[in-house]
């Protein structure tokens, strides 16, 4: 093939099929990129060729009498490009200009399509975006962007005559273009790095891979076999990475393996590529090196598959679900991922036990009005040590409760009898008592998608018992003050019932409520006939029979606090046997 300046139409000449290889990345090209590419191209000169770029290909065989090139750097560039080019094609054949030749260097010859991209979208392209299918859903994150790709390109050539379309091609085709071309991964490993090593932005994640296959490029000599290994671990991590977008960013994932699997001492791990990198280089010994790198390698497959398992809870652990609705989990991820790396059991009991602990860390450090860092390193030190010995872990974990790291306990028995609805914790307790009350009576449970709902008739909100204008009932000073807020007179409700209520007077809110599919606001009424047996009666509009009710499930949900959240006995400590100790 070809190097050196080039234009770009000369890299896709008859005999060439261009693939993307498994290892890359999948098409990540937002509307963002789009506009500014379509907008470079409107605003080229058409007699001053333009710089497109740098690509990287390695020449990788044959296959149907072609040429068969994988694409090492420019993967983004060139789908796009083709993409334009067939919306350009398909506006110019509609208007009675059909341009077969263009169509034959850069889509499809003879059946045979001249761009595959990574296995798991080429289906895809060649069915919806080439051809002129519709598709019915999307497998993955990247075919719903190669799909908005064709329709933008679409809507925008539509706005232009056939004369400005031809010119925006002939721009593309004419641009100028630097391509390296490689016979071996090495080689490719080696150029790879030095392009991108010269200011071109990657991610971290590309980076770390560029310099891992550089390493073991210029340290064997017969380096394709690990190279080829390396290429297959961050194959399976880009595709982790695509089914965790929008959940967890890559970055994050990145410096929770370097947490919880490298030696580090101070602050490195913030900056999880360069010290990687930094590691890699201050191993001399050729050995060693490899070595390192097979295991970083290794371990970060495994780490985006762990963090998959662990976002998605595919094992069903609650209090995972639990961790995510109090917003805490990112706090203990690299513990869970040690945990679940080691533990052995089907069931992942152990991980599920310290997944306990720190949804009762996590929830008691709340309440004691902790910051939200308040212990993280401690949590990262353990990560970092933990090699399996589970029974030191809980213990080393259930120490902060038996000696009151940080005064949490004191603070937390101070602030339960005080929790209303300005705490960030209350929606969880009220969502907790709820499921509490549910289990009572054998209901099912209330499930993290309920938390999370965004739908407007079943999102849940915190409702006011005595709404906040009842129309019969004057509040006073202090009644504002220590009761109306108090969790004692909050419920959770669905927005639209909320909404329906409104600031009805009270009793024909509790109408609504002894109808309501909440366990919690059902007993709202057995509350007031518990206080009227007790008093002899009860009225909505008496300010101190409203106090009483507010007092008194105050107290109920207080206790059910310190029952479901008791320290002394989910944080026992075990013996070397496994045995509970005090």
């Amino acid at each position: 093939m070809q190097e050196g300046k080039l234009k770009f139409k000369d890299i896709f000449d008859g005999d060439k099929i261009f693939e993307i290889p498994e290892y890359q990345r999948a098409y990540t090209w937002e509307e963002k990129q789009l506009v500014d590419f379509l907008h470079d191209l409107k605003n080229q000169r058409i007699d001053k060729p333009y710089f497109f770029g740098t690509f990287l290909f390695h020449e990788a065989g044959e296959m149907d009498e072609f040429t068969k090139i994988y694409i090492v750097d420019g993967q983004q560039r060139i789908t796009t490009s083709v993409i334009f080019i067939k919306a350009i094609l398909d506006f110019l054949n509609s208007r009675g200009q059909l341009k077969k030749k263009i169509y034959r260097r850069y889509i499809e010859d003879e059946g045979v399509f001249k761009l595959n991209t990574s296995n798991n979208d080429n289906s895809f392209f060649h069915t919806y975006i080439i051809n002129h299918n519709m598709p019915t859903d999307f497998d993955t994150k990247s075919q719903i962007r190669l799909f908005n790709a064709k329709r933008f390109f679409e809507e925008e050539i539509n706005k232009l005559n056939t004369e400005i379309a031809e010119q925006l091609l002939q721009k593309l085709e004419n641009s100028l273009v630097l391509v390296h071309t490689v016979n071996n991964k090495s080689d490719a490993a080696q150029i790879f790095e030095l392009i991108n090593d010269r200011g071109k932005r990657l991610t971290d994640l590309e980076a770390i891979k560029s310099f891992l296959m550089y390493q073991v490029s210029i340290t064997l000599n017969r380096s394709e076999q690990l190279l080829g290994d390396i290429e297959n671990n961050f194959a399976k991590i880009y595709r982790k990475s695509e089914s965790l977008e929008g959940l967890i960013k890559e970055e994050q994932i990145i410096m929770y393996y370097v947490i919880s699997s490298l030696n580090w001492t101070g602050q490195e791990f913030r900056n999880p590529k360069d010290f990687i990198k930094e590691i890699i280089n201050q191993t001399y010994s050729s050995d060693n090196k490899i070595k390192l790198i097979k295991k970083i390698s290794k371990e970060l497959k495994e780490s985006f598959e762990i963090i998959e398992k662990i976002v998605m809870n595919s094992i069903n652990a609650p209090k995972i679900d639990d961790l995510f609705m109090l917003n805490r989990i990112a706090n203990f991820y690299p513990l869970l991922m040690g945990s679940f790396k080691y533990d052995k059991y089907d069931d992942k009991r152990n991980f599920r036990e310290i997944a306990s602990l720190a949804e009762l860390y996590a929830f008691i450090s709340l309440v004691a009005g902790k910051r939200a860092d308040t212990g993280v390193k401690y949590f990262y030190e353990l990560a970092r040590d933990f090699k399996g010995d589970f029974v030191q872990l809980y213990n080393d974990i259930k120490i902060i409760f038996r000696d009151n790291w940080w005064r949490i306990i004191t603070l937390f028995k101070e602030n339960v009898p005080n929790i209303d609805f300005y705490d960030g914790v209350t929606k969880y307790i009220l969502f907790k008592y709820e499921n509490y009350l549910r289990k009572q009576k054998g209901f099912p449970v209330l499930t993290k998608k309920s938390f999370f709902e965004n739908d407007s008739r079943l999102k849940l909100s915190i409702e006011h018992i005595t709404a906040k204008k009842a129309k019969n009932l004057k509040f006073t000073e202090e009644f504002e003050e220590s009761y109306l807020h108090n969790i004692g007179n909050l419920v959770i409700d669905t927005v639209a019932s909320n909404s329906s209520k409104g600031n009805n007077v009270v009793d024909k809110k509790i109408e609504a409520y002894n109808l309501a599919p909440l366990i919690s606001h059902n007993e709202i009424d057995k509350i007031v006939e518990e206080l009227s047996k007790k008093y002899g009666s009860f009225d909505w509009n008496n300010l101190g029979d409203v106090k009483r009710f507010i007092e008194f499930r105050r107290e109920k949900i207080k206790e059910f606090i310190f029952e479901e959240w008791n320290y002394n006995t989910r944080a026992m400590f075990l013996d070397k046997g496994g045995h509970f100790t005090l």
